[in-house]
């Protein structure tokens, strides 16, 4: 369970370094990035990527700080359902907070389409723009952009690719 606190900002989340750590995960490796506000990034990635370079795209600002073992804890938490909720820290536009937040609604094995999730949030002409917003989803899995399928039932693109998202709704539909 993901606690979600969004800023509607693009500055900086949260002063002092922002610590990662990378993990193997059920969908490949996964990078996390965080600061004392909360987890701010997860990505998936194949083996062999290095991390601070991935960081850096989005928080080019930043001192970056090594903390495998408190990754290792977000990814025990984000895979026991009896844990605490992690909290979260994430930044974007009120629209991609609205879309995020939308996201979080949906129930495991779930699908919605683009369009039925932009109705969910009182938009309903905005299915490109809400497609947009949950490319930029920051937080990979756990914010559940890969619960969004075209209208015609086709899982479509996912960011870290169509094996993984199939890989994610086939687990949550067993």
């Amino acid at each position: 369970m993901l606690k979600l606190k969004c800023v509607t900002t693009t500055s900086p989340i949260a002063d002092g370094p922002l610590a990662y750590g990378v993990t193997t995960s059920p969908f490949g490796e996964a990078l996390w990035g965080f600061t004392v506000a909360g987890l701010c990034h997860l990505s998936l990635h194949d083996a062999g990527v290095d991390p601070c370079a991935i960081l850096r795209v989005r928080w080019p600002a930043y001192q970056y700080q090594e903390c495998q073992a408190q990754a290792e804890a977000l990814l025990d938490a984000a895979l026991c359902s009896t844990a605490p909720p992690i909290q979260a820290w994430v930044s974007g536009s009120a629209f991609q907070v609205q879309v995020w937040r939308a996201l979080l609604q949906i129930r495991p094995g779930e699908l919605v389409s683009y369009q039925q999730l932009a109705q969910r949030i009182g938009q309903p002409k905005a299915a490109r723009a809400v497609g947009s917003a949950v490319g930029k989803n920051p937080i990979a899995w756990l914010i559940p952009c890969h619960r969004v399928i075209r209208q015609s039932g086709e899982y479509g693109q996912y960011h870290w690719g169509r094996t993984r998202k199939a890989a994610m709704i086939a687990a949550e539909q067993k």
